[in-house]
């Protein structure tokens, strides 16, 4: 299971990596738009890469261990 942890927060941070490095590529006027703040931008770049991680990780590991227990 921990190697499951491991590879979960690693795509997470590959995620969030690449992520931050689309938003720094935008225009200007991107971050003009008011939906488009830095506290709108920071909020989704958390929240966004720690609902990929609930998705896999520990959960993951869980299901793929139950599995393999019934079968």
């Amino acid at each position: 299971m921990m190697s499951f942890a491991k590879s979960g927060m690693e795509l997470t941070t590959r995620v969030r990596k690449a992520t931050f490095a689309a938003i720094l590529k935008q225009e200007m006027a991107f971050f003009d738009q008011k939906r488009n703040s830095t506290t709108a931008l920071c909020g989704k770049l958390a929240s966004d890469t720690m609902k990929i991680q609930g998705s896999t990780g520990i959960r993951l590991g869980t299901i793929v261990k139950s599995v393999s227990t019934v079968g």
